[in-house]
């Protein structure tokens, strides 16, 4: 009994490893090969289709298991990675209006880069992981509770910025809205900004 016992874990380890292996085939080979694959799966490329693929590029014998071991691995690594790069393009075109609206409008530079600068910090703070932000808080709480406190006030003062930067536009393209009276815009302004009206 014992001895059927370790048998069947032998075997079990083995098939783990070979699935192991069967997701690494792909894995292993270089970034432009994998990038081609992962493109292609997003298309919905077949396994014959990724086989072709990798065969173009020197790697031949790639067989069903490799491909769905890769699609459920480091296919999903670069699904997300690829999101990542993607939100950080957004952000950038975000930026870039942030700083656009500021030489237009004749903002000081200095406050553009602040603002920008802030928006990144944010965003990189708000991606940490929970694990992340359990160290920091458990290692240095005083410093967690003041990047939160911190970042409570860039996020207030983004809206804010975001929301005038939507009034002015609305103020400034009469022929597509109504035009916002200089009355209207002034309690506007003062509602966003919490100010009491009047």
């Amino acid at each position: 009994m014992n001895s059927e016992t370790e048998d069947r874990k032998t075997e079990d380890r083995r098939e783990e490893a070979a699935a192991r292996t069967a997701g690494a085939a792909i894995s292993r080979m270089p970034r432009k090969v994998r990038d081609e694959v992962s493109q292609a799966l997003e298309d919905g490329a077949t396994w014959r289709e990724v086989a072709a693929i990798c065969e173009r590029h020197g790697f031949a014998g790639i067989q069903p298991m490799n491909v769905t071991n890769y699609r459920k691995g480091a296919h999903l690594d670069w699904v997300k990675r690829e999101a990542h790069i993607e939100a950080l393009r957004r952000d950038s075109e975000t930026t870039s209006a942030v700083m656009d609206h500021y030489v237009r409008n004749g903002g000081s530079p200095a406050e553009a880069g602040l603002l920008t600068a802030a928006e990144m910090m944010s965003r990189a703070l708000a991606n940490m992981g929970q694990k992340s932000w359990e160290v920091l808080i458990a290692d240095d709480p005083k410093t967690a509770l003041g990047i939160t406190r911190e970042l409570a006030r860039v996020a207030d003062l983004l809206e804010k910025k975001k929301a005038t930067a939507t009034l002015e536009k609305a103020a400034a393209t009469p022929e597509e809205k109504p035009t916002m009276t200089p009355e209207q815009r002034a309690a506007a302004l003062k509602e966003i900004f919490g100010l009491p009206p009047g």
